[in-house]
């Protein structure tokens, strides 16, 4: 048996949350539990470590409470995702890393491990709708040729990146396997979409 590449999972607590009122995504909760407790207990069982990227060094001291995660900034500024992803991907250690965005609380271990799974002799792995609308977000990069295309990005759009690597579009009829209804793949955009999530009663 092949010992199997080393695996991060970058979480990016970045964003503005303009659409959430102002409110950091991150530390709203169901069940009790914040969005990003619930994302690390989901990526624990199937990362070896655990980092989050925030916009700047003032939003890294709201993250104290969290002593044994990495917590960095972003490099290049303003640039959005692809900038948290990039200054994820240099401080990490590991060859594979699975990026999320932390407004996903629906994340399963076992999709995630799917993801890792099939990345072998791909650069990144990116779930992809039946309408042909992909999750660039809920996906898994290898760190070596994304950063070479990160370090001068030619867009600021995460799908440009995914159609430049050596990419894997994982139909989502595959990841049904681990979570049939994919819930994994809820966004909590708007507060209707997380009062939506409480009446429906979760993940």
């Amino acid at each position: 048996m092949t010992e199997r590449d080393t695996r991060s999972g970058i979480i990016l607590v970045g964003g503005k949350a303009r659409r959430m009122n102002g409110d950091e995504k991150y530390f709203h909760t169901f069940g009790g539990v914040s969005f990003l407790d619930i994302i690390i207990t989901a990526l624990s069982p199937v990362t070896d470590e655990i980092l989050l990227v925030a916009r700047d060094e003032i939003q890294c001291g709201q993250f104290s409470s969290y002593p044994d995660l990495r917590v960095v900034s972003d490099i290049q500024k303003e640039q959005g995702p692809i900038g948290g992803l990039h200054a994820g991907l240099l401080e990490t250690t590991s060859e594979l890393a699975f990026v999320v965005a932390c407004d996903m609380p629906c994340i399963q271990p076992t999709v995630v491990e799917l993801l890792f799974q099939a990345a072998e002799g791909f650069d990144a792995v990116v779930p992809l709708h039946e309408n042909g609308h992909i999750e660039p977000l809920h996906a898994v990069y290898r760190t070596a040729p994304a950063l070479n295309y990160l370090e001068q990005p030619h867009s600021r759009r995460m799908k440009v990146l995914a159609d430049t690597l050596n990419t894997r579009m994982m139909p989502m009829c595959e990841l049904r396997t681990a979570d049939p209804d994919l819930k994994s793949f809820t966004n909590i955009n708007h507060p209707e979409d997380l009062e939506q999530l409480r009446r429906d009663g979760g993940c």
